[in-house]
């Protein structure tokens, strides 16, 4: 059974699965996102890419490349989490989550608390800061 509090790789796929979920309600992000996929998704944003060296400049619709970006750092969350997972699965016991994944996460949390406080980077900070202190016991797998 799939617990969320159980090792930190599982709290990362939590946010990331609640990241993605909330940006297929929540209207703001919902609709653009849609938008979107009704047009083909392929090649819909390859304005963002080259937008500085394109004579014929066109501002790319910052909602709908928020909504992408939104969608994409959900599952870079469920990504990361899963290999924080796996990670723990196949090391023995004694061995650490590299220092480097924990301040690298938590380096991400305070640049997004500080960027946008209201948001849900927060937790990014708690949960690296979990993966730097976490211990298994000695016949656990997870």
């Amino acid at each position: 059974m799939f617990n969320p509090f159980d090792n930190p790789g599982n709290s990362l796929i939590t946010v990331g699965i609640l990241h993605v979920i909330t940006g297929f309600i929540v209207k703001p992000i919902a609709r653009p996102f849609w938008a979107l996929i009704k047009r083909g998704w392929v090649l819909q944003l390859s304005g963002l890419n080259n937008f500085l060296f394109s004579p014929d400049f066109k501002i790319p619709d910052f909602e709908e490349a928020h909504s992408f970006w939104f969608h994409y750092g959900g599952l870079q969350f469920i990504l990361f989490g899963e290999a924080i997972r796996q990670f723990l699965k196949f090391t023995p016991p004694t061995t650490k989550i590299p220092k480097v994944l924990s301040y690298s996460l938590i380096g991400l949390g305070v640049m997004g608390t500080l960027a946008a406080p209201t948001g849900g980077f927060p937790m990014l900070i708690g949960i690296g800061y979990w993966m730097l202190h976490y211990k298994r016991s000695a016949g656990s797998k997870k």
